[in-house]
């Protein structure tokens, strides 16, 4: 094996443990990213390279610390302290309130360039999870009163985590055109997915009752959990499978996009990433409906008002509750899930008087199931020496203003490339986590030219 190649696995297997990928729009701007195509699949490079085991990890929220922390007396408390006044916190709440973190973990890539298009070879391991709760769950903490009925309906978690294979294919046809695409076999790993279809609590002076549908799917992976004669989840009765196991979830996706050269200075690109889904397998398939009421504290004498009378007393209410919505089995066990497709935009100009000096501007549309997010930006890029390159950006996005920043130093054909992308406001008191609600992305890559 040429000695070269034989260095570059090595230095890269041993950075296996902190290595991170490069976000997408900050790699727009900068002149050789290698991965570029991860932005558009139609930006081919002209190099062999491989790259291996990097990692992205992102995190976006639309609410923010600022909406449960707030400063009291030169420290901070929390919104349910009464200093707060409940319509500052009503205000600083959504009526869907939603948190999301991915990662993806790029365990190997090889791009080659033969006879004027660029092939890309990936296998990849990607996973998000994410969280939703209405404001008015937050409100009801704060003040201990609501409306005759309170709609808990937009309550979920979902999370999942599935391998994906990717081909890609790009081509310059013209001096002013270019074309790409990659094709994706995806296979689940594991997936979970608890939703609240409806949750409607009732207060009165007398009791609180509430009438709930919702939905358990978790693939049986992990764990695998029995059925009784009644056809109901036991969840005291399960089997535990260990992580290690073969995907018996599949699926497909597509990446499309074109790049468009009208001068020699102006570069026009435009793509649509991750179009497809996965079949999912769930073992653990269920359905709960019921109603379940509770009139307070029954038949419980003076000498049972101790930590043990109410620990029974809340057993009672337990089992009460759980016999109403017990989850039973669904018919329907496999279910098509799409994964989150984006759509990209980008124009960068390189300066007439200054080639190594470029501006640009960049869109992204992000399509969650259930939690949109679009940005735009502004970007200025420089190549001062061919050893070095670096961009920064400003722009907004649905959620506030955000910003980035990259570089990338190539040494020795070794590329290593470093970005953050954050928002605007304050923060924490003696903690960097932000107050406001952002989209977070810190990513740090090295690959290997051939």
């Amino acid at each position: 094996m040429n000695k070269k190649i034989s260095l570059a696995i090595a230095l890269l297997a041993c950075i296996t443990s902190f290595s991170h990928a490069q976000s997408f729009q900050e790699g727009f701007m900068l002149k050789d990213y290698r991965l570029i195509y991860h932005f558009n699949p139609a930006l081919a490079g002209e190099s062999d390279f491989i790259s291996l085991f990097q990692v992205s990890s992102s995190n976006r929220n639309n609410v923010g610390a600022s909406a449960f922390i707030y400063p009291y007396d030169g420290q901070v408390v929390t919104y349910l302290h009464s200093s707060v006044p409940a319509q500052t916190a009503r205000e600083n709440f959504r009526e869907n309130n939603y948190l999301t973190k991915s990662y993806d973990f790029n365990l190997f890539s090889y791009g080659m360039f033969r006879n004027g298009a660029e092939h890309t070879f990936e296998l990849n391991i990607r996973g998000m999870y994410a969280i939703s709760a209405p404001g008015e769950l937050f409100m009801f903490a704060k003040t201990g009163a609501a409306p005759s009925t309170l709609d808990l309906s937009r309550l979920r978690a979902q999370g999942d985590i599935y391998a994906e294979l990717a081909y890609g294919y790009s081509r310059r046809v013209s001096d002013v055109f270019s074309f790409g695409a990659r094709v994706k076999l995806l296979g689940g790993l594991y997936a979970l997915d608890y939703n609240v279809t409806r949750l409607d609590l009732s207060m009165s002076e007398s009791k609180y009752q509430a009438d709930i549908e919702a939905s358990l799917d978790l693939t049986d992976q992990a764990v695998g959990f029995a059925v009784d004669s009644d056809g109901y989840m036991d969840f005291k009765d399960f089997t535990y499978k260990g992580l290690i196991h073969i995907p018996k979830s599949y699926g497909a996706a597509v990446d499309l996009g074109i790049a468009v050269y009208p001068t020699e200075n102006l570069t026009l690109s435009a793509s649509v990433t991750d179009l497809g889904g996965i079949f999912w397998y769930f073992g653990n398939a269920s359905r709960s409906s019921g109603t379940v009421s509770f009139t307070g504290l029954e038949n419980l004498s003076s000498e049972e008002f101790n930590e043990e009378g109410l620990m029974t007393q809340a057993n009672t209410l337990k089992d009460r509750f759980l016999e109403q919505i017990r989850l039973s089995e669904a018919e329907t066990k496999v279910r098509f899930k799409a994964i989150p497709f984006s759509a990209n935009l980008g124009a960068k100009y390189s300066m007439p008087f200054y080639d190594r000096l470029s501006a640009g501007l960049t869109g992204q549309y992000t399509g969650y199931q259930w939690m949109p997010y679009w940005e735009g930006r502004f970007a200025l890029a420089c190549n001062p020496v061919d050893w070095f390159d670096c961009t920064a950006n400003i722009g907004t996005g649905a959620y506030g203003m955000v910003w980035g920043a990259a570089g990338s130093i190539c040494f020795h054909h070794f590329r290593l490339n470093v970005a953050l992308t954050n928002g605007f406001g304050g923060y924490i008191p003696e903690k960097r986590n932000p107050l406001k609600p952002t989209y977070k992305n810190v990513t740090f890559g090295l690959t290997y030219d051939l």
